[in-house]
């Protein structure tokens, strides 16, 4: 049996309603196995599944420990090396449709065998690390086209930093304001003139996510305007305007590894880590 799904106890039509949505995924009914929320370990020891879904708050809790499939919908979690993916509820995919679409999307997320990428992200990097990686954008953009993504950081009306992604899985975080971070003004300037020179160059195609206010602070605080290729919010919005448009939900509808990363993040920095 490859997928164990957890709801509350259905009633008649909310179990129709999940085995149509099953069958809309192309997923195979022989391949699912639909229990009530209940003696979850005893039901995992049984069935030994490939990968479960949790669509209630009590089986996301007990498998994870995380709280809210709101806020977790979508996300790749664990639970004894065995995936766990929460999705919304019957009720709450019957009481608006476009819910139903954003489930369809994570019932096809099961059939894919996507596990974590080898992500090589360069984080907290010395200056030549910095100056060495542009350099190498910049010879890019010489050479080819280059599309990039682009992520800035605000607060106390500055840029703390800016986020450079390449490939799928290559990216940088350059920080400009940080506790215990010390780099001297004319290093500051070097980084700066190198971002220009590759975020302004012909070749290079900056997608961000709602742009427009990336933009007014890099226009504001560094002069200059990045060549603009895309933007995600905008492009997700042209094709499902009734949808959610921040950056986490449009991640965990379109990423084939999606995991949420925001509550991690807010704790960090309330905790000044």
């Amino acid at each position: 049996m490859k997928y164990l799904i957890l709801t509350e106890k259905l009633e008649s039509w909310e179990k129709t309603f999940l085995i149509q949505l099953i069958s809309q995924s192309k997923i195979a009914l022989s391949d699912c196995h639909i229990s009530s929320d209940r003696d979850i370990l005893k039901l995992i020891q049984l069935a030994k599944p490939e990968k479960i879904v949790a669509m209630s708050e009590f089986s996301l809790t007990q498998l994870t420990g995380k709280q809210s499939i709101e806020h977790w919908r979508g996300s790749q979690l664990e639970f004894q090396k065995i995936p766990v993916i929460p999705m919304y509820n019957i009720q709450t995919i019957a009481r608006m449709y476009k819910n139903k679409l954003i489930t369809l999307r994570d019932f096809s997320r099961l059939k894919e065998n996507s596990e974590r990428p080898k992500y090589n992200f360069i984080l907290n990097p010395s200056f030549q690390q910095i100056i060495e990686t542009l350099e190498f954008l910049k010879q890019k953009t010489i050479i080819e086209p280059l599309e990039c993504s682009i992520d800035i950081e605000t607060g106390n009306k500055t840029i703390l930093c800016i986020g450079l992604a390449w490939t799928l899985t290559d990216a940088i975080c350059i920080p400009f304001v940080e506790n215990g971070f010390i780099r001297l003004a004319q290093e500051d300037a070097i980084i700066l003139r190198m971002l220009y020179e590759l975020m302004t160059h012909r070749n290079f195609r900056g997608i961000f996510q709602n742009g427009l206010f990336d933009l007014q602070y890099i226009h504001e605080k560094w002069m200059f305007i990045p060549h603009i290729h895309s933007d995600t919010m905008i492009t997700h919005h042209s094709m499902f305007s009734q949808s959610q448009k921040s950056l986490d939900f449009i991640a965990s509808f379109y990423c084939d590894f999606y995991q949420q990363w925001k509550p991690q993040k807010k704790k960090e920095f309330f905790n000044g880590e």
